[in-house]
């Protein structure tokens, strides 16, 4: 494999960019100085641990994000699953593992799901779930964060937008759990085929939905994904032709939504409060002037992306920033590092709530895959920010508990966990 001008893996008493290690528990918890060198020494940086190529500029990685004929995204036979865990889960081709054109069919379909007059008419739900989890803990003065309020608030709402009543949102849950845990490398082959069984059941719990909305169908996304069909083509009169979606296809849409639903905010959130926490004089700030947490949350996306990357098969030959990369090549587009890239933003490890370009990051990536919930995940952590302010009155760590770390993983920056205490605002 030709490498040219990128850098190699070196033994660890090199100095130079091979001397790195991204695989690291340092590089885990802190990764942005591996990424500041990188950048600076080695923007195209092949790694032989990894065997693939790491990037770490914005432009560059922008440039792959738009380009799916050279960088596809067909990448589900790298994810490593056993036939028995592949046969339940993405069982047709869909939004995340498909290049267009095939990849316009689903998303021109959810995208009807998330338009801006939908997830605005939202507002009122997401806030009524925070309630509900709030009224949980409020008078404890102590809270778990990871399982009390990061991870029930995108499960739940996700959860109702797809026909599961509160009754069964605790086994909605699990199966939140176990979808994503499907792809999660730092699980064994064996621990995966296990969650088989549980990726079964939420399949035909959703099949049955699917027939209910059919029949009767609402204003949540299930009953848009249930019966409409995908735009394929348009006729020279202006019709839509399509077909409605298989049952695998649409089965592969709803488990996407349910990972990509909870994952990215339930870090996001677990990102936000930790710097209140670890910056009173922010929590104030955002306290005493409430049109301050929009531009906060936007910079702890840009700051701590959740999610912090993802890969690309190089499908020709190519040359990405002067390095040659043939065909067949893995690239780790590190989305972490481009959004602290000083060619994009001044000052870039700086929590700027004045920043003006704040929203150029790839928190949410960019180009045809642009995470299709965004907006929904926006409004999720503006929401929770701001309860969080207008209810308690200080932050701070528990010391029952052990401090959080971020777990390892190329693809999501996640704290494992957080435990807080706090004062409770006067009524």
């Amino acid at each position: 494999m030709s490498t040219d001008n990128a850098t190699q893996m070196g033994s660890g008493g090199e100095t130079g960019p091979g001397s790195i290690d991204l695989l690291s528990d340092a590089a885990f918890q802190c990764p942005y100085p591996v990424y500041d060198r990188l950048r600076t020494e080695a923007p195209v940086h092949y790694d032989e641990k990894r065997g693939g190529y790491f990037i770490t500029k914005m432009a560059d990685i922008r440039h792959v994000l738009n380009n799916p004929a050279v960088f596809s995204n067909e990448i589900l036979d790298l994810v490593g699953m056993s036939p028995s865990l592949r046969r339940v889960t993405m069982p047709a081709p869909g939004l995340l593992f498909v290049d267009p054109p095939l990849h316009a069919r689903s998303r021109s379909l959810v995208d009807r799901a998330f338009t801006a007059p939908r997830v605005n008419r939202m507002a009122g739900l997401i806030q009524s779930i925070l309630d509900g989890l709030f009224k949980e803990f409020i008078g404890l003065g102590r809270v778990d964060v990871f399982s009390q309020l990061a991870m029930p608030l995108p499960v739940d709402l996700i959860g109702r937008e797809l026909g599961v009543p509160l009754e069964g949102r605790d086994q909605f849950r699990r199966w939140g759990f176990a979808l994503a845990n499907a792809f999660n490398p730092a699980l064994t082959t064996g621990q995966r085929d296990d969650l088989v069984p549980m990726v079964e059941e939420v399949n035909a719990y959703m099949l049955a939905k699917r027939r209910e909305k059919r029949a009767k169908p609402t204003e949540d996304i299930l009953s848009v994904l249930s019966s409409a069909c995908p735009k394929e083509s348009i006729t020279k009169e202006g019709d839509e032709k399509g077909s409605e979606l298989s049952d695998g296809e649409f089965l592969t849409i709803v488990q996407q939504l349910v990972i990509a639903g909870t994952e990215n905010t339930t870090a996001g959130i677990l990102s936000a409060i930790y710097e209140l926490v670890r910056s009173p004089e922010m929590f104030a700030r955002l306290r005493a002037d409430p049109a301050l947490v929009g531009p906060f949350v936007e910079e702890i996306l840009r700051l701590e992306s959740p999610g912090s990357g993802f890969i690309r098969l190089v499908k020709q030959d190519t040359e990405l920033g002067g390095v040659k990369i043939p065909k067949g090549s893995i690239v780790q587009l590190r989305y972490g590092a481009a959004n602290r890239d000083p060619a994009q933003f001044e000052c870039p490890a700086q929590l700027d709530m004045g920043r003006r370009n704040a929203s150029n990051h790839l928190a949410f990536g960019s180009g045809p895959h642009a995470c299709i919930g965004q907006m929904l995940a926006r409004k999720e952590l503006v929401f929770t920010v701001r309860t969080v302010c207008t209810s308690m009155t200080s932050l701070s760590m528990d010391p029952d508990h052990a401090k959080p770390r971020y777990t390892h993983t190329f693809f999501l920056r996640c704290l494992d966990s957080l435990h807080l205490r706090f004062t409770v605002a006067a009524a």
